[in-house]
């Protein structure tokens, strides 16, 4: 059993749990559970014991997927990996609900009136189109790289080390081997930028200087910051046969790690500091009883196809709205090509 397989997997379950657990703290201003509640409402001792009870659920969970995950690597079942995953999402869901239901008679009723602020700007993308070009170009350099380095690729590479940096890890030279990383990952960039234009599009517009105008602000770096991780590890992935010296890696192993980590960080201080936005727009006007399990927004007299989150940031779909189904299909259908494609891609 590899220490750093075990180390991953573990890492995985734990960052999955702190994720899974932040999703009732990362919450809109007055709602709590997915349900608008009073301001001194999170202070009572029912909301203690709801959140208490939310995360003990999450945890132990989390202490059933790892040892999932050793158990996977002792016995070489990578498929129990992702089922203690699984699990972990499913309990959270499940506590999530529980604390809905627990919540709901606190809940206040939504306002009669609609309103919107009709002469203040759409939200702007932060660093504007530049920002979201940016990462495409990445890719796009990287593949022109690889394009006019293609007779100098070896036939065979390393593309895994292990903690000591020998290769542990082999790939033959092909199209799908050297360009399928690109192209896999300009696909999602093209997915996550389709996400920030309807966010940007949808979003409730706000003054500048409110409240609603910096969790707007943070709900669109989310998804950008992504992009960038995105675009940097993919093609430092594709560039692998090109920049490998005598079998090892050029970059250090920690650098790698904290590309990756430095994007977390900034999405968590982005969303700490959303969540911490005072709510000085007009309450939400959004039913109680059209939040599902507190998570999931139908509701057929609402004209809007995408309503801002009850929990976490951002926005999420009207699943009564059929542009929302056809949204959910896009972005579904997107990641199964991807799978195809790259299954009957032919290798030469």
């Amino acid at each position: 059993m590899q220490l750093e397989a075990v180390a991953g997997r573990v890492a995985a379950n734990v960052i999955a749990a702190v994720a899974l657990t932040l999703t009732q703290v990362w919450v809109r201003p007055g709602t709590y559970f997915g349900v608008r509640v009073p301001p001194e409402y999170r202070s009572t001792p029912q909301a203690r014991q709801s959140r208490q009870s939310f995360r003990f659920e999450i945890w132990a969970a989390t202490v059933f997927a790892v040892a999932l995950s050793i158990v996977a690597s002792e016995m070489g079942r990578l498929w129990l990996v992702s089922f203690g995953l699984l699990v972990q999402l499913g309990i959270a869901t499940l506590a999530f609900r529980a604390g809905w239901r627990k919540t709901k008679p606190y809940g206040l009723d939504s306002p009669s009136t609609r309103t919107a602020h009709l002469f203040a700007e759409r939200p702007r993308v932060p660093g504007g189109v530049a920002a979201v070009v940016a990462p495409f170009l990445i890719l796009t350099a990287a593949f022109l790289y690889l394009l006019s380095k293609w007779e100098s690729i070896p036939a065979r590479f390393p593309i895994h080390w292990d903690m000591q940096g020998r290769a542990n890890g082999w790939c033959d030279r092909s199209l799908q081997s050297i360009f399928g990383p690109l192209l896999i990952a300009f696909a999602v960039l093209v997915l996550i930028s389709g996400v920030i234009a309807a966010q940007a599009y949808t979003a409730r517009r706000a003054p500048v200087g409110s409240g609603l105008e910096r969790r707007n602000h943070a709900m669109l770096a989310i998804p950008l910051i992504v992009m960038w991780i995105m675009a940097i590890m993919f093609s430092l992935a594709a560039l692998t046969p090109v920049i490998v010296r005598n079998g090892r890696f050029p970059i250090p192993a920690f650098v790698l790690i904290l590309i990756p980590i430095a994007g977390v960080a900034a999405g968590i201080w982005f969303a700490a500091r959303a969540s911490a936005e005072p709510d000085d727009m007009p309450p939400d006007n959004t039913p109680n009883e059209c939040w599902k399990w507190g998570q999931l927004y139908y509701n057929p007299d609402d004209s809007s196809f995408m309503v801002e989150k009850r929990f976490g940031i951002g926005y999420t779909l009207n699943f009564a709205r059929w542009q929302s189904w056809l949204t959910l299909g896009g972005m579904v259908a997107i990641p199964v090509a991807i799978v195809l494609f790259a299954r009957h891609w032919p290798r030469y």
